[in-house]
């Protein structure tokens, strides 16, 4: 199921069920080299938080948002939580920044 991106928003769209998921991803990268760690920027099993489109009338109508992440292979527990709790920071930074400026 190749997966089309745009303008930083993916699009991947299963033909099978006629369903797409549009997603804005958000690859981990090396802070030096500022590679993308553990694969390819196209590549849907690269480690990435994914913020995952809810619907028009979950997006519109409430404040909720859903995220998804693919952690990096073999990654412990502590990790994991790590990368959970930037899933927050993320949330909080970005998305919940923009809706306070906008009301």
């Amino acid at each position: 199921h190749p997966e089309k991106c745009c303008g930083g928003c993916c699009i991947a769209c299963h033909i099978s069920t006629c369903k797409g998921v549009t997603y804005m991803p958000f690859y981990f990268h090396d802070p030096h080299t500022k590679d993308v760690i553990g694969g390819e920027y196209d590549d849907p099993s690269t480690p990435q938080i994914r913020k995952l489109w809810a619907g028009l009338a979950m997006e519109c109508c409430t404040t909720a948002d859903n995220f998804a992440i693919t952690f990096p292979p073999g990654v412990d527990g502590i990790r994991k939580a790590g990368l959970l709790g930037l899933t927050f920071l993320l949330d909080f930074a970005v998305f919940e920044k923009k809706r306070d400026n906008d009301s």
